[in-house]
């Protein structure tokens, strides 16, 4: 389903998988620029994905500047399982775990989907099993299906923070928007420091029409991490679009993001300088 979009909106998922992750983060872009992907930045202490940006593919029923988001899956870092899933887990269920993260890493959703299966099979009460199978869900873009299980899951242990989250990027995707926000707010208020979720409140706020909360959301995602170089690129294309233009802020914010290992952007860059005299 198309979403009516005044700005183009990178968004990342971030996967509550059985090992460690890094976090994911979104990019806008500006109309009509094309979609490439971005190089990870460095030293952004893992506040960005090491996968690949995400794409747009234009519908072809759509309006101009509307577009489906294509989300792709985090990179892993394969370190211990969650204590709090091995609690849960069977041991003899733990290979598939690791099949199912690696599966992910690797695109490759249905053979994820089917690890993670067999971990709720043999582990029907592990909300972490649950959750991972949802995401496997969302990839195939089973909506119904990620919202099923990431609901078994918050009904298992409603406090996990980033169940929330993942919950409300299937509401963002199904345009669903008063519920993303609200599940992500839960998870925020379940680890208020968390600079992505700020980030990605932020996205779709301002995809909601408050670019004043969005700026609010941004702002604390930058202070929480000054490195987070996709929360500095999104401040300085919402001070782009301020009437008129806060330039120096833009600048700022933008620069900061190139320097963190942002990939320069032109069409932002022209829109930085300076109005020409008569």
């Amino acid at each position: 389903m198309p979403v009516s979009r005044s700005i183009l909106l990178f968004l990342l998922t971030t996967f509550l998988l059985v090992t460690t992750l890094p976090a994911q983060t979104p990019r806008v872009k500006y109309p009509n620029q094309k979609s490439e992907p971005n190089q990870p930045a460095k030293g952004n202490s893992g506040a960005r994905s090491l996968g690949k940006m995400a794409t747009f593919s234009k519908d072809p029923a759509a309006k101009k500047n509307e577009v489906k988001p294509e989300f792709p899956p985090g990179a892993i870092n394969p370190g211990t399982l969650d204590p709090a899933l091995a609690d849960s887990l069977p041991e003899a269920l733990q290979p598939f775990a690791k099949e199912g993260a690696l599966a992910m890493a690797e695109r490759d959703f249905a053979k994820a989907k089917k690890a993670f299966e067999t971990m709720v099979k043999g582990a029907p009460d592990s909300a972490l099993a649950h959750a991972n199978l949802g995401m496997a869900e969302f990839q195939l873009k089973n909506y119904a299906a990620a919202r099923e299980h990431l609901g078994i899951s918050l009904q298992k242990n409603p406090n996990i923070s980033q169940t929330w989250v993942n919950l409300g990027l299937v509401h963002f995707e199904e345009d669903q928007l008063e519920l993303a926000i609200s599940s992500i707010t839960r998870g925020l208020a379940l680890e208020p420091a968390n600079a992505r979720s700020h980030l990605l409140l932020g996205v779709v706020v301002r995809e909601y029409g408050w670019p004043e909360a969005a700026e609010t959301q941004f702002r604390k995602a930058v202070t929480l991490d000054p490195r987070n170089v996709d929360a500095h690129f999104n401040l300085a294309l919402l001070y782009l679009e301020k009437q008129p233009a806060a330039l120096e802020l833009a600048r700022r914010h933008y620069y900061l993001a190139v320097d963190l290992g942002a990939k320069p952007d032109p069409a932002v860059e022209s829109k930085l300088k300076p109005a020409s005299g008569p």
